[in-house]
């Protein structure tokens, strides 16, 4: 900025410094399917601040993780703010099965030894065929059963090491007795300890 008078004095100049902060990087995850009566856990990143909307179906909208039990297929836009205030969005996609699900699974379980929790059972329908398996966060299968009344019990399946508190993938694949409707499914479950 330079300034000057009409007396004919030499102009003062000064100046200032705009930083120009590139937004974050919003990302709502991966589009999904759940069945009618199911939750999924969302995962957000990109900020220090979250909000997700709409906000019906959600067990918190203003967290980067939350449960969803949507009764129809809703796109949930999530808006993040960065530690310099910029604000971004992303938008995952949920799809509702148009029936009642033909499995449970709960989002969290505690394998400490207390009787309670302590294994992960998929709950439902009878399957014709049935598979349930578990992943870690690197995609490196822990554990897997075929028969719907053998759960995880937060162990490797093939090394026996306990396995720590996070999330991981589940996936229930199979087909139902009743009615033949094929069952492929995926979601997160958080242990506990």
């Amino acid at each position: 900025l330079q300034v000057t008078d009409t007396a004919g004095c030499d102009f003062i100049a000064d100046d200032v410094t705009v930083v120009v902060h590139p937004l974050p990087v919003a990302n709502a995850g991966a589009d999904d399917t759940i069945g009618k009566g199911a939750s999924i856990q969302l995962i957000g990143t990109g900020g220090i601040q979250y909000f997700w909307t709409p906000v019906e179906g959600l067990n918190n909208a203003n967290i980067f993780n939350p449960i969803a039990s949507p009764d129809s297929s809703t796109a949930y836009v999530l808006t993040v703010t960065d530690l310099f205030g910029c604000v971004n969005t992303d938008t995952v996609n949920i799809h509702v099965f148009g029936f009642e699900s033909p499995y449970w699974l709960p989002s969290a379980f505690s394998p400490n030894g207390d009787g309670h929790n302590d294994v992960l059972y998929v709950r439902g329908s009878k399957f014709l065929t049935f598979e349930f398996s578990i992943y870690n966060r690197y995609g490196e299968l822990i554990f897997v059963s075929k028969d719907i009344n053998v759960g995880w019990d937060g162990n490797s399946q093939y090394t026996g090491d306990e396995m720590p508190s996070d999330a991981y993938v589940y996936k229930v694949d199979g087909v139902v007795a009743e009615d033949g409707t094929v069952v492929k499914a995926k979601g997160l479950v958080n242990l506990v300890r």
